[in-house]
C-alpha cells in the first residue's frame, strides 16, 4: 500500500512520466467545476454538494493563480493570428519573462 500512496505523490508532483501534476491537477478541478457550474446537471443532488464543497478551494485557487495583470508589458516581440508574444517583468519580483498572449475571441472564431 505505501509504494502505491508514493507513485500517487509522484503523480501529483509531475514525477511520473505522463502524469498531470499539480497545476494539471488544480487546471482539471476548475474545468469540472466551471463546466458542472454552468450545466443544467448542478442540480443534481451529488453534483451540487460537490459543487458547494469545491467553490471555495475552486474561489481560493483563482486567487492565488498568477494572472496577467501580475506582469508588467514591456515590449511586443511578435504577432500573430490569434495573439501575441511580449517581453513582459514579473511585478513583485522584477523577473523577465516571454509571455505568449492569445485572443481567445479570434480562436473561436475561427474554429480553431
Amino acid at each position: 500500500m505505501e509504494q502505491r500512496l508514493r507513485a500517487l505523490e509522484q503523480l501529483v508532483r509531475g514525477e511520473a512520466g505522463g502524469s498531470l501534476g499539480l497545476d494539471g491537477l488544480l487546471d482539471l478541478l476548475l474545468g469540472v467545476h466551471h463546466e458542472l457550474s454552468s450545466a443544467p446537471l448542478r442540480r443534481e443532488r451529488n453534483v451540487a454538494q460537490f459543487l458547494s464543497w469545491a467553490s471555495p478551494f475552486v474561489k481560493r485557487v483563482k486567487e492565488l493563480r498568477l494572472q496577467r495583470d501580475d506582469f508588467e508589458i514591456l515590449k511586443v516581440i511578435g504577432r500573430g493570428a490569434f495573439g501575441e508574444v511580449a517581453v513582459v517583468r514579473q511585478r513583485d519580483s522584477g523577473q523577465i519573462f516571454a509571455m505568449k498572449m492569445l485572443h481567445k475571441w479570434e480562436m473561436l472564431k475561427r474554429a480553431e
